[in-house]
């Protein structure tokens, strides 16, 4: 039976208009809107048409789709700046990426999530606290992708051209899920990671019916979206460096360099350092505003100094692995799920970057 949601979730992802669709399928607008609508029916023939000009297989379109994300779950941090078909564009990314994670639930044994009942509305306790939880104290943390994934969270990977969203988060039921564009730096990706485990951790609470809600967001007020990004800002800081690792081994900033050499520890970029040494008195407010403005003139705003390299994700790593062994190939993995090889090529290739695989890095196994 076709499907009218599956046809916008592929117009959206392409980033068509209905108008542009329309063309490119040789339909007319009218018949294409009647077909949104639900009042017309196409037959084999238009659908093949839509499929080619969306560049999506036919089977994608005749089946609906077991869960779809919608905007109300999603918190963006720059709404106002993001015109609708990137909007849409990457929320349309978390429903094919809902539909990839059942196929691996289905095929693979994959790590649960499981979280304190605490909550916690304070950034550094929150942060403190999961730190406890997950028994990794006050040490750095080597790669944050890693950490998550095994923790039973689902990292799946943004268009790397879809430059003004670096990341959202959700939950489906009780499982979260962090969409990450990773084309930006390796510093500032682990940072927007550690921002949406932030969201998921104080702004999504998960009820005793086992479904998460975010009340403040609903209520969609600038002044409370502000108040969370600036929240999850802090708990990206505190939990990426706690306040008593950076006074143990940076009591005393003396120049710039020494922040460039002390932020391999941590793994953040030189500025979120230089603005924690501030935040915790390290830096003097003079001292810091030199240092701010040495940053730009250098150019390190745009160009990270002696940058880290980019964590990749060991879980789908380890699932391509497992599916090699099969003889089954990045095609044969979009077949099965009904979707173009592009469209999963983004929503893993993005978050792997490295092809050497380590078979201890995950406990993942055939079901």
């Amino acid at each position: 039976m076709f499907s009218t949601i599956s046809l916008e979730i592929a117009r959206e992802r392409r980033g068509l208009t209905k108008k542009e669709l329309a063309v490119k399928a040789g339909l007319t607008p009218e018949h294409l809107t009647r077909v949104i609508k639900g009042k017309h029916i196409p037959d084999d023939a238009a659908i093949g048409s839509l499929a080619a000009a969306l560049e999506y297989p036919k089977s994608f379109f005749l089946d609906e789709p077991s869960d779809q994300l919608v905007q109300e779950n999603v918190s963006f941090r720059n709404l106002s700046s993001l015109t609708a078909r990137d909007r849409n564009r990457a929320i349309q990314a978390g429903t094919l990426a809902l539909a990839l994670n059942d196929w691996m639930n289905k095929n693979f044994s994959l790590p649960t999530f499981k979280l304190a009942d605490e909550r916690f509305e304070d950034p550094a306790v929150a942060a403190h606290a999961l730190r406890s939880y997950w028994g990794i104290g006050n040490r750095p943390i080597p790669n944050l992708l890693k950490l998550l994934e095994m923790k039973g969270m689902r990292i799946f990977s943004l268009d790397r051209d879809n430059s003004m969203v670096d990341a959202y988060s959700f939950y489906r039921g009780s499982q979260p899920y962090i969409m990450l564009n990773n084309s930006k730096s390796a510093e500032r990706s682990r940072f927007n990671l550690a921002h949406e485990l932030g969201h998921l951790i104080m702004h999504m609470h998960i009820g005793s019916d086992g479904e998460a809600s975010n009340p403040d967001a609903k209520e969609n007020h600038p002044d409370n979206i502000r108040r969370q990004e600036k929240e999850a800002d802090q708990f990206a800081s505190n939990f990426l460096m706690p306040p008593e690792d950076v006074k143990d081994h940076l009591p005393i900033v003396r120049n710039l360099d020494q922040l460039i050499d002390a932020k391999k520890r941590w793994r953040v970029s030189v500025a979120a350092l230089a603005r924690k040494c501030f935040d915790l008195g390290i830096l003097t407010d003079w001292r810091y505003r030199a240092i701010c403005q040495e940053i730009s003139v250098r150019g390190y705003r745009r160009n990270e100094p002696e940058e880290i390299e980019k964590e990749r994700s060991v879980i789908l790593e380890k699932m391509l692995n497992l599916l090699m062994t099969q003889r089954k190939t990045l095609s044969d993995l979009a077949k099965e799920n009904n979707l173009p090889e592009d469209e999963v090529d983004t929503l893993i290739q993005g978050v792997l970057l490295r092809k050497t695989a380590r078979p201890e890095s995950a406990k993942l196994s055939l079901v």
